[in-house]
């Protein structure tokens, strides 16, 4: 998944030990950006760190930028070695005014030390930090340098050593002034932390959190229009400068891509009110415990599976079962989802539960299909995974890196719960395939979910050509889903390429292109200028023709997103060949000859008629509990 640079925003006070930089007075504003891109994000770094420079400044708010990048840039020259530091002062400026050796980014103390330079170098009446990076919530924290691509897997920081890193540099740095600053705002350009588990770790440390808890589709923050509303309003309060960040966000993000448009999220938190949304979960958490019986919940916990099911996020793909284990969803769908079809004090404390979370938001931008108003999500992520995947090591896992959280609120007793209550009922029903038909009638009380995928088997290798039809399903119906016997293909090439589901819920068993408000996804293999491979998903609305985003996974791991059009400038000379995914465990296989990802329009795609050999329909079911099923290999079908 694409875990964008955390960006650390701090206004912080000036730096003791960096050579050209130094004092030169106070200023209304201060912001530092703890910019860790060395590694796959490089190139996006860099457009940031110009989006910051073509600001309107003035002398009350300095931008203070730490930069450490390693890839090639768009021209393919490689970054220079070490840590740059830059003052950026607007109309197209910036100065060096320190660099280091190399250091890594991921350790904690060089954040420390960087956050005390600031402060003791730069003192202000307000401070703002940003920390980009790639973001991974409460279990991956965030960070990823990879050390000139000399460090795999990188190692990464996690949310309470950034926290404690960024305290620690703030007492050190106003230890000059006898003060500790509080930050004004908090800010992190990355993925995912725009989550329960990690704003609570920052409630004393700031007024205001800002972050995404979705993908970063690749464009980040709009630091041109923020700080330049800044510079031109000094005076406002963090309440006021977060609420104009919110708007400046969806400017830049309301149509930039087909992701960014219906499923992008981001949020600011009023942090005073943190220990109020504690609070009310916990309560929610203390009345569920009640509701047990020998340990069980009701009903193997249904209403809770449910609204889990239904909260499925689209930060990832959708392979072959309905949805793949996800770790995060929004809190605000799954609190409204308890509201609506619980009952007696659950339902009365998931409510108050969702408005304290409604009541510390300050504000938050959303795409089409996350509306609160229909969707009820609040832009909000915690974690609940897929029932199915909750283990003992997971749990571990939370209790140690999301301690202060579920000592608050006992989540991590309420995830057991869900684990300990889970059915064991397995999707059932009947399926059969009469030409080019596979008809699903489904049977079970559980909320259901099915697939279906057109599989071609070829020893060795078996090829899933992509999911023809998604969605919730009801007991009872009768589902005929028809193939066309078409396939997707490609590039200008036209090579064939296996086209799933961008995870989100359908509430209806659609055919995968018949609804407009679907995002799909091409698989591919990129090329890099440098050599590297990257397994990749264009992706694309249903029924348009072209792919004008791409999420990426680079050689370590890490997946990233951007436009089409930025990778493509950001990645000059990068290719790319379609790919076929393997049936069985999803390995992508590259198809027909590589081409350049293009600078501008997209990549296209077609169908075309399936070639010659047997394929079969195979139909996934899965329930609320994450359990599945699947079948249809019993019925082939020829295509001459």
């Amino acid at each position: 998944m694409k875990i964008k640079t955390l960006v650390v925003s701090l206004c912080l006070v000036a730096m003791s030990g960096c050579g050209g930089c130094g004092s030169s007075g106070k200023t209304a504003w201060t912001i530092f950006v703890y910019g860790n891109g060395d590694h796959n994000l490089s190139g996006s770094l860099a457009n940031d760190i110009d989006k910051m420079t073509k600001a309107t400044l003035t002398g009350d708010v300095r931008v203070i930028a730490d930069y450490n990048a390693s890839e090639k840039d768009a021209s393919g020259v490689q970054y220079p070695t070490g840590t740059t530091w830059y003052s950026i002062t607007g109309g197209g400026e910036k100065t060096i005014i320190d660099q280091t050796s190399e250091q890594n980014f991921d350790d904690p103390e060089v954040l420390s030390d960087a956050v005390a330079k600031v402060i003791q170098n730069y003192p202000a009446d307000h401070y703002g930090v940003i920390l980009w990076d790639h973001g991974g919530a409460w279990d991956r924290g965030f960070g990823g340098d990879n050390q000139d691509g000399t460090l795999f897997p990188s190692r990464g920081m996690t949310a309470v050593e950034a926290r404690d890193a960024i305290r620690k540099g703030l007492k050190t740095g106003g230890s000059l002034f006898n003060v500790s600053p509080t930050l004004d705002f908090i800010g992190f350009d990355t993925c995912l932390l725009g989550t329960a588990e990690v704003a609570y770790l920052f409630k004393d440390m700031t007024k205001v959190y800002i972050a995404n808890a979705e993908i970063d589709f690749g464009a980040g923050w709009n630091y041109t229009d923020t700080l330049t509303a800044l510079a031109a309003n000094t005076s406002m309060t963090p309440i006021e400068f977060a609420t104009m960040e919110i708007e400046k966000w969806d400017i830049l993000h309301k149509d930039i891509t087909d992701m960014d448009k219906l499923i992008r999220s981001h949020t600011a938190i009023d942090t005073s009110k943190i220990n109020d949304f504690a609070t009310a979960i916990k309560n929610f958490v203390d009345v569920v415990e009640v509701t047990k019986s020998n340990g069980v919940l009701p009903n193997n916990g249904d209403v809770y599976a449910n609204a889990l099911a239904l909260a499925v996020p689209g930060y990832g793909e959708l392979s072959v079962k309905k949805t793949e284990d996800y770790d995060y969803r929004d809190l605000g769908q799954f609190l409204k989802y308890i509201v609506t079809n619980g009952s007696g004090d659950v339902a009365i404390k998931a409510k108050a539960a969702f408005d304290a979370l409604s009541a510390m938001q300050i504000g938050r931008d959303y795409g089409t299909l996350r509306d609160p108003l229909t969707t009820y999500e609040l832009a909000f992520n915690i974690a609940l995974p897929t029932i199915s995947s909750i283990t003992p090591d997971l749990l571990s896992n939370y209790a140690t890196k999301a301690e202060e959280w579920t000592n608050a609120t006992g989540w991590k007793n309420f995830l057991a719960d869900l684990k300990f209550s889970t059915s064991n009922e397995i999707p059932n029903g009947t399926y059969t395939v009469t030409g080019m038909t596979g008809t699903l009638i489904p049977s079970g009380s559980s909320l259901t979910f099915a697939t279906m995928d057109v599989i071609q088997y070829n020893f060795p290798t078996n090829y899933n050509y992509g999911t023809t039809h998604f969605g919730k399903v009801t007991a009872g119906v009768t589902y005929n889903m028809l193939w066309d016997g078409n396939i997707w293909k490609l590039g200008t090439q036209a090579a064939d390429t296996t086209v799933i589901p961008w995870s989100y819920v359908s509430d209806t068993l659609d055919a995968a292109t018949s609804n407009p408000d679907n995002l799909l996804a091409a698989a591919a293999i990129i090329t890099d200028n440098d050599g590297s491979l990257y397994n990749a998903y264009f992706i694309f609305e249903a029924g348009k023709m072209v792919a004008k985003s791409v999420t990426f996974q680079s050689e370590s791991g890490e997946w990233a997103a951007a436009s089409v059009d930025d990778f493509a400038e950001e990645h000059t000379g990068a290719t790319f060949r379609p790919a076929l995914m393997e049936a069985e465990d999803g390995f992508f296989v590259a198809q027909g000859t590589a081409e350049d990802v293009p600078l501008s329009g997209g990549v296209m795609l077609t169908t075309a008629s399936a070639p010659h050999g047997t394929y079969y329909l195979i139909a996934t079911v899965q329930n609320a509990w994450g359990n599945y099923a699947s079948g249809g290999e019993l019925y082939p079908i020829t295509m001459p």
